[in-house]
């Protein structure tokens, strides 16, 4: 091979390098701008998607503390309840008690 013939060969080998990086150049803009695009469309469905979460999240706490509180309600009237109960069944017993005590004692007088 002549020194003409690689001289032009390698001319032309460098010249098909720079057209290609000269081409790639705005190939590579084209691409990243598409995919920044991309990723801002599913960050901003991530945040859509994120908004219906904590909305839904904020009805459930709403739910529970609804919830607490008749359970409080519940639980404080049902404890009130049982004092009642607990405060006839003592009355009931003294009665007894006393009927019993003169009972006995009526018996034992003859």
């Amino acid at each position: 091979m002549e020194p003409t013939a690689a001289v032009i060969i390698a001319a032309i080998v460098a010249g098909l390098v720079v057209t290609m990086m000269v081409l790639a150049i705005p190939w590579y803009a084209i691409s990243t701008y598409h995919r920044r695009k991309l990723e801002e469309i599913r960050a901003k469905q991530k945040l859509d998607i994120g908004e219906e979460t904590r909305a839904a999240i904020e009805g459930l706490r709403k739910e529970v503390a609804a919830l607490r509180d008749t359970s409080t309600q519940y639980d404080v009237s049902f404890d009130t309840a049982l004092n009642r109960l607990d405060s006839r069944m003592s009355h009931l017993e003294q009665r007894v008690r006393t009927v019993e005590n003169e009972v006995n004692s009526a018996h034992v007088r003859p």
